[in-house]
């Protein structure tokens, strides 16, 4: 099985990370290396509206070309759009790179 590592690394042959300026936070946000992927969403950034079809068609992954998360998190605010949009993520176990 394909796994989220796999995807990664050839994302990394496609757009090498040692590539993006210094202020973008690049590679994997969310979720294991180890799981496996059979269906993956790509997107232009993460919404809610994304994060809802990535569950409704039960992907594994969402590739966002702009960071899910930019600047470093001080806290996970679950009555946040971004809070919420964490918990859904990690409740359904879909990798955000």
């Amino acid at each position: 099985m394909i796994t989220v590592e796999d995807i990664m690394k050839s994302m990394e042959r496609l757009a090498p990370a040692h590539f993006a300026e210094s202020w973008d936070n690049v590679g994997l946000m969310v979720g294991s290396k180890k799981n496996g992927v059979s269906k993956i969403i790509t997107t232009l950034d993460v919404t809610p509206a994304v994060v809802d079809f990535a569950i409704r068609e039960q992907a594994h992954m969402i590739v966002s070309h702009h960071p899910f998360i930019f600047k470093g998190l001080t806290s996970i605010d679950l009555d946040s759009v971004q809070g919420q949009m964490i918990e859904r993520i990690i409740k359904y176990d879909i990798a955000v790179y």
